[in-house]
């Protein structure tokens, strides 16, 4: 699961302080303080200005260090049905 958040997923802080922890970058500390409140992964790579793939390396290393919690989001795969539909409805054409 590590570095494959969906960017839907609600990310809550497991701890409430923003202490500096060794081997925590500024922008670590700054997930923390933000997820005080359950906030997407999206979000958060708007908030503090980051590109996706770096907030969900951050939030790696904050999930290893049990220090958030990351809910995906139930239902996000593919529909099959819906594709399978698809693809009989392009044959048919």
């Amino acid at each position: 699961m590590r570095g494959t958040f969906d960017r839907i997923a609600l990310v809550r802080a497991m701890v409430t302080t923003t202490a500096p922890e060794v081997g925590l970058e500024p922008e670590h500390l700054s997930i923390i303080r933000l997820c005080q409140q359950p906030t997407s992964v999206s979000e958060l790579a708007a908030y503090l200005d980051l590109p996706l793939g770096t907030i969900r390396v951050m939030l790696g290393d904050l999930l290893d260090r049990f220090l958030v919690q990351v809910s995906e989001p139930a239902g996000t795969g593919p529909d099959i049905e819906l594709i399978e539909a698809a693809i009989n409805g392009l044959r048919a054409l």
